[in-house]
């Protein structure tokens, strides 16, 4: 499926994942943008973020962080790359623990709130999804790289 960004590019989807934890359906797909991969996040199409891999991994390490620690109200971290500023942070209200995760660029402020979940199964299960993104990215850069050097060995 093919669509443009709203800076005109082209934009190329390969996988979807719908994530349901506790009142909140998470829908996640990976593209390509500008010749990167990016996984896009929606919450009930409220919000949407475009992260790179490198975004993705370090947001997968600091949920591994928060279920693997003591839980601390405003535990949070930031990234900046590409002229855009991640931001993630542990929060809690009368329904339990959440997560928010906010992308900073021009006058837009995405953000995506993940609960808990009960047992911490909703961070586990959006953990796996981020695990299988980065999977299939992992293979289509080797199905790249195996197909480059194929086209090389043919052209000598």
């Amino acid at each position: 499926m093919e669509k443009r960004s709203e800076e005109g590019f082209r934009m190329v989807n390969s996988w979807k994942s719908i994530l349901n934890t506790e009142a909140k359906k998470l829908l996640l797909e990976s593209g390509r943008l500008r010749g990167k991969n990016l996984i896009k996040i929606r919450e009930d199409r409220k919000a949407m973020i475009l992260s790179f891999k490198e975004a993705v991994l370090w947001l997968k390490g600091f949920i591994d962080g928060v279920i693997q620690s003591v839980r601390t109200v405003s535990w949070r971290n930031a990234l900046e790359m590409e002229r855009k500023r991640f931001k993630v942070e542990l929060r809690r209200n009368g329904k339990g623990w959440f997560i928010t995760i906010s992308e900073y660029f021009s006058a837009r402020k995405p953000m995506v709130f993940l609960p808990e979940g009960k047992k911490t199964q909703g961070w586990k299960a959006f953990i796996r999804e981020l695990q299988h993104f980065l999977i299939s990215v992992n293979m289509h850069e080797k199905q790249g790289r195996e197909q480059s050097f194929a086209t090389l060995k043919y052209s000598e």
